[in-house]
């Protein structure tokens, strides 16, 4: 019981340590395997070829962090009659998170209704209709260029590829088989003082690498890329299906402010303030609906924001596959885990229930239980450590920007931490098995060389 109870917490250290960071390290493997943007325009529906540059959506590239979250089925008894609310035991105040029963209709009670969770993709207005912003991508990206060529102290792209960017410096290099250069830069205004209405303007600058993602957020950018973030200070309506911290402009450094547009402005280009207007029945003492008292959409903005490759030194793309690789390894190091527990818990009961019934447990049984275990921490021990090893090579090399490096020594120490768990796991493992071993073999010795009481007998 003991031994279970230490393995459930070994597996719960690693899995908390573990998720954070492999969040984190996604993030960045998402931006390299986003592919490049060839054009970029306005317009009420995107073109054929063409995708929505923000949107809720979980295609890699095309990330919006931020949709209207959406509100939970209630039911409101704000105006009801407390003499009746009491004799009916109605203790809403003023909502509860489910539809009204009879009892609570008969109470003065009233249902709303919730709404699912509402992608933000229009910014805009084209010939007087809502619009959005629509990109045309490539089929190549960051981590599928090819190896630059170094001659004569240039960068060179190999036969067949065009060069995009400064040949003198590797980092900010791109190689292409289209046409054009990716775009590496947009601007995006307003149209003679009219803020409803943007023009955009794109570039190929060559100091910079391609753009890869567009985000849409209120207030800030927070770190990871599908973070949403909300104003500081903002209260948030009681049935909302999702509750939003601030992240304090933490990620803004990573990300490029192109655009800000109004809440108001852009809950009713994406057809959601009819929905607000109704929410401002269900009142609190707080809240007016959707909003405090005394705020409305006006009062809170969201920014369109951009985001170029995160960059990766040229000496170090032979770490990138890696890098990618390792989520597929974070994900297995989970599951690993997560048997680890399962199985824990179930040895855990089991024995519990031995003991109190006075069960002996057959020493077979504890050979397959260590076995098992065994088995599932040594997979465990070589991932983390794998990981580890390649992890420690590229902080040593300085592979990228101040966030990347941080990101990555903060995921070495964790899976150097993870990886001392589990071989923590694995000797105690181990030990077990010998200790039981070396028992069983010594009791199996004296149980031969044990002379019978019933030989005795039979000699007098």
């Amino acid at each position: 019981m003991i031994y279970s109870i230490i393995n459930i917490i070994l597996a719960i250290i690693t899995l908390a340590n573990l998720d954070f960071n492999m969040q984190n390290i996604k993030d960045i493997t998402d931006n390299w395997q986003s592919n490049t943007i060839l054009d970029i325009k306005i317009e009420n529906a995107c073109s054929s070829g063409y995708e929505t540059a923000i949107g809720d959506t979980d295609n890699i590239g095309n990330l919006s962090s931020f949709a209207f979250v959406g509100v939970k089925n209630g039911c409101w008894c704000g105006n009801a009659n407390p003499p009746l609310l009491k004799f009916y035991n109605i203790t809403c105040n003023p909502f509860c998170a489910n539809y009204c029963s009879a009892t609570d209709y008969y109470a003065g009670c009233i249902s709303v209704h919730g709404k699912y969770k509402e992608s933000l993709n229009y910014f805009t207005m084209l010939n007087n209709k809502k619009a959005q912003l629509c990109i045309k991508r490539s089929n190549e990206n960051l981590y599928k260029m090819p190896h630059l060529i170094k001659l004569h102290n240039m960068y060179h792209c190999p036969d067949g590829y065009m060069a995009c960017g400064n040949s003198s410096n590797a980092d900010i290099m791109f190689c292409t088989k289209e046409k054009v250069c990716p775009i590496t830069k947009i601007d995006i205004v307003d149209e003679q003082n009219v803020k409803i209405i943007k023009n955009i303007r794109s570039d190929t600058v060559s100091n910079m690498l391609p753009l890869a993602q567009f985000a849409l957020n209120e207030y800030s950018m927070c770190n990871l890329a599908k973070t949403p973030n909300i104003s500081p200070n903002r209260m948030q309506f009681t049935l909302l299906n999702k509750k939003i911290q601030t992240c304090n402009k933490e990620g803004e450094k990573l990300w490029d402010r192109i655009d800000v547009i109004n809440e108001e402005v852009l809950f009713d280009l994406n057809d959601i303030s009819k929905y607000i207007n109704y929410l401002n029945y269900f009142t609190t003492y707080s809240m007016r609906g959707y909003y405090q008292w005394d705020k409305t959409g006006a009062d809170y903005n969201y920014g369109l924001f951009s985001r170029s490759y995160i960059p990766w030194r040229n000496q170090c793309r032979q770490y990138m596959y890696t890098v990618i690789n390792s989520i597929k390894m974070g994900g297995e190091l989970t599951f690993t885990s997560v048997c680890i527990i399962v199985i824990n818990i179930i040895i855990f009961v089991f024995a519990l229930y031995a003991l109190l019934e006075k069960i002996a447990i057959k020493s077979n049984a504890c050979y397959c239980i260590l076995l098992l275990i065994l088995c599932l921490q040594l997979p465990a021990f070589y991932i983390s450590a794998d990981i580890w090893a390649v992890y420690k090579n590229i902080v040593e090399h300085n592979c990228s920007n101040d966030f990347v490096n941080g990101v990555i020594d903060r995921t070495l120490s964790n899976l150097f931490f993870i990886s001392v768990i589990n071989l923590v796991g694995v000797s105690i493992s181990a030990l077990l098995l010998f200790i039981k071993i070396t028992v069983d073999y010594i009791k199996g010795l004296k149980r031969k060389n044990k002379i019978r009481p019933e030989m005795y007998t039979e000699y007098v």
